[in-house]
């Protein structure tokens, strides 16, 4: 009988033991979310003093503290890499604005070295415009552009932008089918929506032929401007061509920086809106909604 006793006191004292044991463990599971969730400096402490469970909790303690400091690393190299990017652009954009500014001016001349000079001129042109996509990606890594929302006519928007475009559309020899809605008027930032609107438009010039289509128009509560093009090339990977630096280059002329559909994109975002697009045989099309 004695020994009956013995056994269920051990076997009450062992489950005692493996619950505290298990709110333990719960409780360090717990702190440990809570601290990667919310990136707390609290340091994590343990009801049970047993000297595996104080093994676990400065083994995690340690593991914090590591990961801690390889993101402040990161942080000070991305900061270094942002200001180094920042400086060398600075310095670029110096000489090439001279530059092209000379060239401009020899152009005026009627010399026989001018069509050396319009391909000089067109280099710089391409430099100039991969040095502002640059500075802009550099922009929206820091957060540095961000909406100031007012009443905005997007009609007349889209159209002073596509005027500014006629002769490059011209040139191009792109047949341009445009239907506007009229008056649309929304709560957004004309100056980024203007850089949008660019981009779509510029992405046509660059890697379109023969014929586009543009439209403007509102559905429901939303706005939305639709921009589609027959492509120069094949889109191989149509889920990548917003991935940053990523680029198919689907122009037979020039070579994609790789960030122009990347920044449209984060600039939709900060507007709110979203960003689609759809490749259907030899069309490609970008919509956005606001």
């Amino acid at each position: 009988m004695i020994w009956t006793i013995l056994a269920l006191l051990l076997a009450l004292g062992l489950l005692v033991q493996l619950i505290r044991y298990r709110s333990a463990i719960r409780g360090l599971t717990r702190q440990i979310a809570e601290k990667r969730q919310s990136g707390s400096q609290l340091r994590l402490t343990s009801r049970d003093h047993s000297a595996s469970l104080v093994e676990l909790t400065d083994e995690a303690e340690r593991l914090f503290a590591e990961i801690d400091k390889t993101a402040f690393v990161a942080q000070q190299e991305k900061k270094t890499l942002d200001m180094a990017i920042s400086n060398i652009a600075h310095d670029i954009r110096t000489p090439l604005t001279i530059a092209s500014g000379y060239t401009q001016q020899l152009l005026k001349d009627d010399s026989q070295e001018s069509q050396q000079l319009v391909k000089i001129a067109d280099s710089l042109g391409m430099v100039s415009k991969r040095l502002e996509a640059l500075m802009e990606y550099r922009r929206l890594m820091e957060g540095a552009i961000r909406a100031n929302v007012q009443p905005t006519d997007i009609s007349q928007l889209v159209t002073q932008q596509l005027f500014t475009y006629y002769d490059a559309f011209q040139k191009a020899q792109i047949d341009l089918q445009v239907e506007l809605a009229e008056g649309l008027e929304l709560e957004t930032d004309p100056e980024i929506l203007e850089r949008i609107v660019q981009n779509m438009i510029s992405n046509v010039l660059k890697h379109g032929r023969k014929a586009a289509s543009i439209s403007l128009k509102k559905e429901g509560e939303h706005c939305i401007f639709t921009v589609k093009n027959i492509v120069q090339q094949p889109i191989q990977y149509l889920d990548k061509l917003t991935n940053r630096f990523y680029s198919e280059n689907l122009s037979s002329s020039e070579e994609s920086s790789g960030l122009g559909l990347y920044i449209t994109q984060q600039l939709v975002e900060i507007l709110g809106g979203d960003l689609t697009m759809k490749a259907e045989d030899d069309w490609f099309e970008l919509v956005v909604t606001l």
